[in-house]
């Protein structure tokens, strides 16, 4: 059986006039790649198929990533998504362009090879992963946000640094920039690796850690301990320092699929903590106005 997996995509800077077929073989220097995927790799086919219908924004272009690999969707779909990863990562590098390969719609078609496995498909050959991120509705505009605060320069750049990180694309950044807010909040400057004591010692933000998270079994009921708090913090410092280096067996590169099982569960955890940590600094400000 075969699995043809279809991506969408949108490019800018780069045009596709017809669609292009690739057949893809794994060479013995592929690593130390185990020798299923080695053997995936090599009958697989990928194809760019061109949308032909124009786009609202002039220069950009969308079409389909079709990627086809022996095997079920079910144990392709890892391989599936590394390649589409690296697929658009080479057509960027090369083009001096944006190939930019999405997952909010992504299906995969079974292809029977024998008669057995058109039996066994049946009337059920897709298979359609959805992705949805559900939409925050608009919050009026509160004029005292810019009327009852006084910002410090230390305030300021802490809240430049936490903006820049939730407009940041890749989970990498993001995870990177809200580090840096907490390092900036709690430990005055940024430390890296050294910054495990002082996020430690804060007794603040081991208040707002029992505040906004829960317990990984979803029991609300239980509060965070010390014990928790600690084993926290050195999993976003681990995983601070993949995010920042590559080391020799360590580190995330662009497309690594770790990034999704060890560093998207975190970012919200960073986000939250760093935003409750903000909004204190603020109402500290806000009050410091009220009293003057």
């Amino acid at each position: 059986m075969k699995s043809r997996w279809k991506f969408p995509f949108e490019s800018a800077g780069v045009h596709f006039e017809k669609t292009h077929r690739f057949n893809v073989r794994a060479t013995s220097s592929s690593g130390d790649a185990p020798a299923d995927v080695v053997s995936a790799i090599q009958t697989a086919l990928v194809e760019i198929e061109p949308n032909p219908k124009p786009t609202a924004r002039a220069g950009t272009q969308h079409g389909w990533l079709l990627i086809t690999l022996a095997g079920t969707p079910e144990a392709t779909e890892e391989l599936a998504y590394w390649m589409a990863s690296n697929v658009g990562e080479h057509i960027t590098s090369h083009h001096g362009a944006q190939f930019h390969v999405t997952s909010g719609l992504v299906a995969a078609e079974r292809i029977a090879e024998t008669a057995e496995e058109a039996e066994l498909i049946g009337d059920k050959p897709h298979h359609v992963k959805v992705s949805f991120q559900e939409a925050a509705e608009p919050k009026p505009f509160d004029p005292t946000a810019l009327t009852t605060v006084k910002m410090g320069p230390e305030t300021e750049r802490v809240l430049r640094q936490f903006n820049q990180a939730r407009s940041a694309r890749a989970l990498v950044d993001q995870f990177l920039g809200f580090f840096k807010t907490l390092e900036l909040l709690y430990c005055g400057h940024v430390r890296g690796s050294d910054s495990l004591p002082c996020l430690r010692d804060s007794v603040e933000l081991r208040t707002i850690a029992q505040a906004e998270l829960i317990s990984a079994d979803g029991n609300r009921d239980r509060q965070m301990t010390p014990a928790d708090f600690d084993a926290l913090l050195r999993d976003l410092v681990r995983v601070r320092g993949n995010c920042a280096h590559l080391r020799e067996r360590s580190g995330y590169a662009p497309g690594d699929p770790r990034v999704s099982s060890d560093v998207a569960p975190l970012v919200p955890i960073m986000e939250a903590l760093a935003a409750a940590g903000i909004r204190r600094r603020l109402s500290a400000s806000a009050n410091d106005a009220t009293s003057e």
